[in-house]
């Protein structure tokens, strides 16, 4: 089993070398292959001892230059995130200090999302650059949690309002008929749409409950309009 992983090597550490997206850690554990099975190159007989030991010859020296390469560019790539996460730093201090609840989510949204993208730094640095960041963003979705949790609860309930008040236009719309109080429904009407004012949006649902709302109230206006035309025409006749 060693000797053909020894016999595939070659050919595995030119595909690792020619990957664009490659980690340090994937070709550092290349090379701990590449020692360990070189010694046991000796265990081949002949053309093929001549062929491995000559293709591992070759592709030591461009593994070390590939983990070189990659190695420098992800230091690079650190220190350049480093300044990038110091600049989120002060993204997420500004938000902080936002007191509308909807741009500061939005907000905080749109730095933890870029915060993902350059999460790579050099350890030590990149601990203390979390630790100021989660102190500024912490507080911020504490507060937006409760706010947001408060809000949900605030329209669960004003929809359940708006809803018996639609049932109620619906009822009085039901008891049309030829003794109907037209200024009595009137009014009615008008209280119902007062109590409705004083109710809170209730968020997604604020759009249907609106169009039920008012499709009674529309019922009942137009057969009084209707009731009045008819009893106009008659004293004119």
């Amino acid at each position: 089993e060693e000797l053909e992983s020894l016999r595939t090597l070659p050919t595995r550490l030119e595909f690792l070398i020619q990957q664009k997206d490659v980690a340090v850690s994937q070709l550092e554990e290349a090379q701990r292959e590449l020692r360990t099975m070189e010694p046991l190159v000796g265990m081949l007989q002949g053309e093929e001892r001549k062929k491995i030991g000559r293709a591992l010859e070759e592709v030591r020296p461009k593994l070390f230059g590939k983990t070189q390469e990659v190695r420098e560019a992800a230091e690079w790539t650190g220190f350049a995130h480093l300044a990038a996460q110091e600049r989120l730093i002060g993204e997420i201090e500004a938000a902080a200090a936002v007191e509308n609840p909807d741009s500061a989510a939005n907000k905080l949204r749109d730095i933890e999302t870029r915060w993902t993208e350059v999460r790579k730094v050099p350890k030590d640095q990149g601990e203390e650059l979390w630790r100021k960041f989660t102190s500024f963003r912490d507080p911020l979705r504490k507060r937006l949690n409760e706010f947001f949790a408060k809000r949900t609860a605030e329209q669960k309930e004003a929809k359940k309002k708006k809803e018996e008040l639609i049932v109620r236009a619906e009822g009085l719309v039901g008891a049309v008929g030829e003794g109907t109080d037209w200024k009595k429904g009137a009014d009615d009407f008008k209280n119902l749409q007062n109590e409705w004012r004083t109710l809170p949006s209730s968020g997604k649902h604020e759009k249907d409950l609106i169009l039920r709302f008012k499709s009674p109230a529309d019922r009942f206006f137009a057969a009084r309009k209707t009731v009045i035309a008819d009893l106009c025409a008659a004293v004119s006749a």
